[in-house]
């Protein structure tokens, strides 16, 4: 007879908030000294411009992987300091209201 054993891991959220917060803040203020410095997805994808971003996003098999970097707030940070995001960043702003 196989049995199965289940091991958790305490899983301490507010630890993770503020590990994502310095993560947050770091991009930021790499942004702030290089507002070129381009967006990385992962260590291989990356966009030099905020149109390079969509492009790469608008694809089906990146859909996913898109949405993950939306809702982390990364890329809300990347776009308030590269050049051109502000744009994009008021017509986010006004679809939202």
């Amino acid at each position: 007879m196989v049995s199965k054993v289940v091991f958790q891991i305490p899983f301490d959220q507010s630890k993770w908030d503020e590990e994502w917060a310095v993560d947050l803040a770091l991009l930021e203020i790499s942004c702030i000294l290089n507002p070129t410095i381009p967006y990385f997805v992962t260590p291989e994808i990356k966009a030099e411009t905020p149109q390079e971003l969509a492009s790469l996003f608008s694809k089906k098999e990146n859909r996913e992987l898109g949405k993950e970097q939306f809702t982390s707030g990364r890329i809300k940070v990347w776009l308030q300091y590269t050049p051109g995001g502000n744009i994009v960043l008021d017509r986010w702003n006004k679809l939202k209201q």
